[in-house]
């Protein structure tokens, strides 16, 4: 487990800019959304979150938080997916994106 937890990260600082910068709080929300979608639909499959996040627009990159929203017997999603946004900005709402 420690391994995969350490593989997470990586690919986490890979792909994301300033990844080691963000607060604890959005990046206990990254490691849960990697874990939970799984780095394909996060990487690939989510180029507004990507391009959002990437920019440190991070009240877009929350709008984009949307993972399984509207399929069918996922009716906790658009809980799930409210909580990691709140999280996500708890401590990022003063950072004003790159221009």
């Amino acid at each position: 487990m420690a391994e995969d937890l350490a593989a997470n990260e990586g690919l986490l600082r890979k792909n994301i800019t300033d990844y080691d910068k963000l607060p604890d709080s959005a990046k206990t929300v990254l490691r849960d959304i990697l874990y939970n979608v799984g780095s394909g639909n996060l990487f690939s499959k989510s180029p507004k979150f990507m391009q959002a996040l990437n920019a440190r627009n991070y009240e877009e990159a929350a709008r984009q938080m949307d993972w399984d929203n509207n399929k069918p017997g996922f009716g906790g999603a658009r809980k799930r997916n409210a909580a990691r946004q709140e999280l996500f900005l708890k401590d990022l709402r003063s950072v004003k994106p790159v221009s």
